[in-house]
């Protein structure tokens, strides 16, 4: 701990001198460490905040994956459906079937075919 390392020396005299809240933290650790039933308890809640904490980030975690699970499955759908709504605009327009498949890889692959 730091006032471990520095407990002896000047320095964490002069630093407690210069910031109030570093004096405060030492006088609350003293508190804390002097007293056991009061050190129990008070590592009792550090470990369940950090239980707590642990949860919700795994939660959340959980939660993105299957959002981006979700999100490429929608977006299969939305391609399947538009390729299959591009290929009877194709076969309307007068293509034949070898055509507008031939016309929709090309598409696919990014490049470009007349019609």
């Amino acid at each position: 701990m730091f006032f471990d390392e520095y407990s002896n020396t000047e320095t964490l005299a002069e630093i407690v001198k210069i910031d109030p809240a570093i004096a405060k933290a030492r006088m609350r650790l003293e508190t804390v460490t002097a007293n056991e039933e009061f050190r129990h308890a008070y590592e009792t809640r550090r470990k369940a905040l950090s239980d707590w904490t642990t949860g919700v980030n795994t939660a959340f975690e959980r939660g993105m994956a299957e959002g981006r699970i979700e999100g490429r499955q929608e977006g299969i759908e939305v391609g399947i459906e538009k390729g299959w709504l591009a290929l009877a605009q194709l076969l309307q327009e007068g293509k034949t079937l070898e055509e507008a498949m031939a016309y929709l890889k090309g598409q696919s692959s990014g490049g470009r075919k007349g019609h």
